[in-house]
């Protein structure tokens, strides 16, 4: 996360949401899977899984501003994701194109959050989005729903579990250890149903 590292540096004043909290701070120490903040003069220790995105605090109104939700998923109060098979996949090939041709995204993350905007720069584990008058990093293990606006995009954001007639989103509770990722062309192909209870087609 060289992003990080250079806000450690520059001692840049931030903000991190969470699932559960809006901690405006400065970032202390970067390690593997944790953050070191310090806020109200106090260090500050969080899961780097636990955010969903951050931004400078000059950006704070921008951000407050541009971000919308989606009601029906902020009312799912989804957690964190942690095992990785689990987690909704952007394929690297859509950020890349949408990069490059300056294209807006359009990201949801899991705690109903809204963001348009275009790519700034983007990494395995974070996205730089650009919108007017702002700027914010989301954390793409955060993210619930990716879209190019007028594209049609496949990611590898479903899932199945093997000798099933059913698919499902990352997380359903029906979700066996064994399960596969697999496209929605690959669902309808091998006619599969849509889950019940995560409902992958809504």
């Amino acid at each position: 996360m060289l992003y990080i590292e250079k806000q450690i540096k520059l001692k840049t004043p931030m903000v991190f949401e969470t699932y559960t909290q809006s901690i405006p701070c400065t970032v202390k120490k970067n390690m593997k899977y944790e953050l070191d903040l310090i806020s109200n003069d106090e260090v500050q220790r969080i899961d780097k899984h636990d955010i969903k995105y951050c931004y400078k605090q000059n950006y704070e109104q921008a951000v407050v501003e541009n971000i919308q939700f989606d009601e029906k998923i902020k009312a799912q109060k989804l957690e964190a994701i942690i095992p990785r098979k689990d987690r909704y996949r952007i394929k690297n090939e859509f950020l890349l194109k949408a990069k490059k041709e300056k294209k807006e995204i359009r990201v949801v993350l899991r705690g109903g959050e809204i963001i348009v905007g275009t790519i700034t720069w983007f990494s395995p584990y974070e996205i730089k989005v650009e919108f007017p008058s702002g700027k914010l990093i989301v954390f793409r293990h955060a993210v619930y729903d990716f879209s190019i606006p007028g594209e049609k995009i496949e990611n590898e954001s479903l899932y199945t579990n093997p000798n099933s007639t059913t698919y499902h989103l990352p997380g359903c509770r029906y979700l066996s250890r064994d399960a596969v990722s697999i496209t929605k062309s690959e669902a309808e192909e091998q006619s599969l149903k849509a889950c019940s209870v995560c409902k992958p087609n809504e």
